[in-house]
């Protein structure tokens, strides 16, 4: 977990220095401090096709999703994602509108631009890659995505997405869910349940609703996803009735969601 940690935080430096160096234009402002930047809402959200494991040779569907939940507009936002040439192929993109398109193809890296947004409105780029067909087995393929944005009063980011990896295998999986782990799996109801996961956009806040085997709902946290785009949660109710409870974590600015199961024992 340590060696896995120091590699994140390695490749999230480089990042963003890439993203600095390569992105930002020439700003009409001085670049505003983080509280500005969550308070105009603007978020990037990744989202691979198959989401799991795509087989070798195989078609990868990129779908970016920007959003702006600001009341004000948006010139322009740009995104940043570098990408391994030995690994896929970028073939094409698909956009909803003229406006937002693959603005750029590089040799290891793709530049998408939407362009203006008025404010609640939220656009789509679908990229299309293909994997190579000599990948093994086991070989994990990357998303690192960062995005910036440009309003009347001037630039703001680099603002990280989630990230979106996807492993090599003999089938295609898919799911609408992130990946999200649990511990203990099963235990009395005296009990905390923790949760992680490693997928959501950084600085959005994650709520938890578990279902209880009768079917009623609760929500028993809401915490802060890390600049890694990490979050911890727990659930703990000591009136746990016997059963198998499902714990739905969704990322309130993203609305991606990872699900997960726990059983309490008499």
């Amino acid at each position: 977990m340590c060696s896995y940690n120091r590699t994140l935080q390695r490749a999230f430096a480089v990042f963003c220095t890439l993203l600095l160096l390569t992105l930002l234009p020439t700003a009409t402002a001085p670049a505003q401090a983080d509280s500005t930047a969550e308070r105009s809402g603007v978020v990037v959200v990744a989202w691979p096709t198959p989401s799991i494991q795509v087989r070798a040779g195989d078609m990868l569907t990129y779908q970016f999703q920007a959003k702006n939940f600001n009341r004000n507009g948006i010139t322009t936002i740009r995104m940043y994602m570098p990408y391994d040439p030995d690994q896929i192929t970028i073939l094409n993109a698909e956009s909803e509108r003229p406006a937002d398109w693959l603005s750029e193809l590089g040799k290891e890296h793709i530049v998408v631009t939407f362009g203006e947004f008025e404010g609640g409105e939220t656009y789509t780029v679908r990229v299309n890659a293909r994997v190579k067909s000599d990948l093994p087995a086991g070989t994990v393929i990357n998303a690192w995505v960062g995005y910036s944005w440009v309003t009347p009063g001037g630039t703001h980011g680099p603002k990280a997405a989630n990230a979106a990896p996807v492993l090599v295998g003999d089938t295609n999986i898919d799911s609408p869910y992130v990946w999200m782990n649990q511990y203990p799996q099963q235990a009395p109801a005296d009990t905390i349940f923790g949760l992680y996961s490693d997928r959501f956009v950084p600085g959005e806040l994650v709520e938890v609703m578990v279902t209880a085997p009768d079917g009623s709902e609760r929500v028993y946290a809401r915490e802060a996803v890390n600049s890694q785009g990490q979050v911890w949660l727990s659930v703990y109710d000591a009136g746990f009735a016997p059963g198998v409870y499902t714990a739905t974590a969704t990322g309130l600015l993203s609305n991606l969601r990872g699900v997960v199961t726990f059983e309490v024992t008499p």
